[in-house]
């Protein structure tokens, strides 16, 4: 459907109308919805003094200067209280007269003109201007979209053409794709037809929009996790409500619905509306602006789990309080399944609950590590790595986004703190890890036996190099008590293989026995293995870990761990485990669990490893 003509539209009509400001004002006391008016307008309110841009980064001063004059602009057309209109546009006024919104954005020379904080200054002077252009004449109009044009805009559309910026010229897909077309694409849309015809700018930023949603799996899930989901599918979301209102009604439908299942791997990865999932560039805590998406997505799809996830999430900003449906149930999601497994992000998922705030969480790190061969966007050398949380802390700890995009360091450098193999939880071969030149690669396969016990390997299948024949990592979850991590190893030579687990920095470790302690909770760390091994607590990564080491280099190598998870009030006795040759036992004095170990033949490769031979000539 063609979008509305310019001349027949309103402010506001980006994300709202007027039409829809009476059942807005009412959602501001509405239980649901309070929490998220109340960060609106403190966010607002703070905005009311100080300097119109504040002092510091110029880049991340007018980004903050920007979405305070949306925050009370928002405020003003809601409630008519003028004052937060006047300094709305008191800061706009000021923000308008500086120049310098495009270039040098991280030190960058030569670089992307049109960056991240110019998309999200783009983002907020949409809003701004929708709820300030009732009050603003022709020649105001005019003068703003001017400006915008002609120090931002202008760029984004020079760039689409320009092989230097890969995201936009399609040679990359990321979050700055995403970020960068939502921020001009809703700002074209609010200008659009006031003084400027942005329709062909509109199209061309759908276009890289669609490209980057179509950059998901059919489950909804993508390479980038977490926070960046709230990040790059965030933005994108904003440009997708705008042009749904204007023009686009069907904007959203998918054969596929993968932009309704995007929001289930990061629900997968939460407990409640913390983040645990923390793999690659990811942070671990209060997953900060997944509400506006969830609630977004769960209006646009009537899904009432997505509702109860939205409900669990920190404050929501204008799009989730606009766009959330009051209406709609919340359903907690205590039907679905327990293990889940993602493909293209490669992440498995176990734990006993999806709703208790108390839960056994173990995930598991597969997919692709940064490399030669395929792009990474935020990916690290953390391929068979995992991390566990129960009873409210981190207990296996991963140490997430920590580098410096400026820093003396590459983020492919073996020797990077937080990106190399060391800080994860996973093995070292001859103390070294993953590589880029090996663009480390890992598949999962669930082989779930029953409803009692939860199994999936991942087998790793590039990475570490010639001499690492095989590596694949077995993970089963029993009784929803204990988790069991088994080790298959198979090298073309012998050496030394070393076994990392980190905690957190105030926890405490032991090795013999081997336990982490943190907080109300611990964890039993049992090795099993016909391979001796030595154990020891050492602090030379980011966190803290226990190290097993094999006491000589080996060829070969089956060694399980088992992990006990328990409240220090309340100990476990621990089970049994013994290892035979397609199977573990375990027993916990009440029942024995038979583990099957499924074991491919070796050498593997996955249509991802096939290559085209060179022909000799």
């Amino acid at each position: 459907m063609s979008p509305k003509p310019p001349a027949e539209r309103q402010h506001p009509h980006l994300y709202f109308g007027s039409e829809d400001m009476a059942a807005l004002r009412e959602k501001m006391n509405n239980p649901l919805y309070a929490a998220d008016w109340q960060s609106i307008r403190r966010q607002a309110e703070a905005a009311m003094s100080g300097p119109t841009i504040p002092a510091g980064n110029r880049d991340d001063a007018l980004a903050q200067a920007s979405s305070a004059a949306a925050h009370c602009a928002l405020v003003y057309r809601l409630t008519g209280e003028a004052a937060f209109g006047r300094r709305a546009r008191e800061i706009i006024d000021a923000i308008l007269a500086t120049d310098g919104w495009t270039g040098g954005f991280l030190g960058q020379k030569g670089g992307v003109a049109f960056h991240l904080r110019t998309a999200g200054l783009c983002q907020n002077l949409a809003l701004a201007y929708d709820m300030l252009a009732p009050d603003m004449t022709a020649q105001q109009k005019k003068h703003f979209a001017d400006v915008c044009w002609e120090k931002a805009l202008r760029s984004y559309i020079a760039e689409c053409k320009d092989s230097r910026n890969p995201y936009l010229y399609g040679t990359r897909t990321m979050n700055w794709l995403a970020v960068l077309s939502a921020g001009a694409g809703t700002l074209f849309i609010a200008l659009d037809g006031d003084a400027r015809d942005f329709s062909a700018d509109i199209e061309i930023a759908r276009a890289h929009t669609l490209r980057f949603i179509e950059w998901a799996d059919d489950d909804g899930s993508a390479l980038e996790h977490g926070g960046y989901w709230t990040y790059g599918m965030g933005n994108a979301l904003h440009l997708m409500a705008a042009l749904e209102r204007n023009g686009w009604p069907r904007i959203m439908h998918q054969a596929s619905q993968k932009l309704e299942r995007s929001a289930y791997p990061i629900m997968y990865g939460c407990i409640g509306g913390k983040n645990i999932a923390n793999f690659c560039d990811d942070s671990y805590g209060p997953l900060g602006g997944a509400r506006d998406n969830a609630l977004f997505l769960a209006a646009r799809f009537h899904d009432s789990t997505i509702q109860w996830f939205a409900n669990q999430l920190p404050p929501a900003g204008p799009l989730g309080f606009v766009t959330g449906d009051p209406g709609l149930a919340a359903t907690p999601p205590d039907g679905l399944p327990t293990c889940m497994m993602f493909a293209r992000t490669g992440i498995a998922i176990f734990r006993d609950s999806m709703t208790d705030p108390d839960a056994r969480f173990l995930g598991l790190k597969a997919g692709r590590g940064r490399g030669m061969i395929y792009d990474d966007p935020h990916c690290q050398f953390d391929l068979n790595s995992i991390l566990l949380d129960a009873f409210g802390t981190t207990l296996l700890a991963d140490p997430g986004y920590g580098h410096d995009w400026t820093g003396p360091l590459s983020t492919n450098d073996p020797k990077h703190p937080y990106n190399s193999t060391p800080p994860h939880n996973t093995l070292l071969v001859n103390g070294e890890g993953q590589l880029d030149k090996y663009s480390p690669l890992a598949h999962l396969s669930d082989l779930s036996p029953s409803a009692d016990i939860d199994y999936v390997v991942s087998r790793l299948e590039q990475g570490y190099g010639p001499q690492l024949k095989r590596f694949d990592r077995h993970v089963y979850f029993v009784g929803n008590k204990y988790f069991v991590v088994l080790d298959d190893i198979e090298l073309t030579s012998p050496a030394t293989l070393t076994w990392n687990f980190h905690a957190l920095k105030d926890a405490t470790l032991a090795a013999s026995p081997a336990m982490i302690t943190h907080g109300q909770a611990q964890l039993q760390l049992l090795p099993q293995s016909s391979t001796a091994l030595s154990c020891s607590v050492q602090s030379d990564h980011v966190l803290p870990r226990l190290q097993w080491q094999t006491t000589a280099p080996v060829a070969a190598a089956r060694v399980a761990f088992l992990l006990v998870p328990q409240r220090i009030a309340s100990p476990l006795k621990a089970p049994s485990l013994t290892i035979n040759s397609d199977a573990m036992e375990l027993n916990d004095g009440q029942r024995t669990y038979r583990l099957p170990i499924v074991a491919h033949r070796s050498p593997l490769n996955s249509s991802m490893t096939i290559r085209r031979q060179k022909v000799a000539q």
